[in-house]
């Protein structure tokens, strides 16, 4: 009896440890989080400067924290069920806002005379959401695997195949996103699949 209770202790701190790495590793590797690492990398590989890298990683940064603030005011309102915005048909109201960030953020990339490899990735962004938009209509495909694909996808264009090895976190984060239940394989690969295309075909076609 002692051994049976010890073994299903043993099964549910496994898995609240397994559900709090998959938390840790979504949050490292969440869309925004992964929008303020790419804007520094893309810099860096277009100006091998770091201290200019940093300025525009800092400008991404207050960005994103003002999205991040207006989701979560959604979130307070119940427009929205968390922020990851969950809900399938919450989603066009995200993707609403993610559209007018990039906006905004692409504006202030050719005011100021941004390096033009973060202006291309944050064009690829911005069409990102608009197909990750479209394809919402069918399915809930995974934002964060779009945007870390799609990252990554333009990090070997731009920085050559020594960045393959990132390619790494695909199966890390898609471990993730199903093991904390935010989404389904088939959303996981669809998120997947639209980042790397559109971020593929952004660098063949500019």
């Amino acid at each position: 009896m002692k051994f049976t209770v010890k073994i299903f202790l043993s099964k549910i701190l496994n898995l609240k440890m397994r559900i709090l790495v998959a938390k840790a590793i979504s949050n490292i590797l969440s869309a925004l989080a992964v929008v303020v690492e790419a804007t520094f990398v893309l810099t860096y590989l277009g100006t091998k400067n770091i201290f200019l890298s940093l300025e525009w990683t800092l400008i991404s940064s207050a960005l994103i924290l003002v999205l991040l603030a207006i989701v979560y005011y959604f979130v307070r309102k119940g427009k929205f069920s968390d922020l990851d915005v969950s809900t399938q048909k919450q989603r066009p109201l995200l993707f609403l806002l993610d559209f007018i960030f990039a906006a905004v953020y692409i504006s202030i990339l050719y005011l100021f005379h941004a390096p033009k490899e973060l202006f291309i990735g944050n064009i690829a962004v911005f069409l990102v959401v608009i197909v990750l938009a479209v394809v919402n209509k069918f399915i809930k495909a995974s934002v964060h695997m779009a945007v870390l694909s799609g990252a990554l996808t333009l990090f070997v264009f731009m920085g050559g195949l020594v960045y393959l090895w990132g390619f790494l976190l695909i199966p890390v984060l898609a471990w993730a996103r199903l093991a904390t239940k935010r989404h389904a394989p088939k959303e996981v690969i669809a998120g997947t699949v639209v980042g790397i295309l559109v971020a593929g075909l952004v660098m063949l076609l500019l």
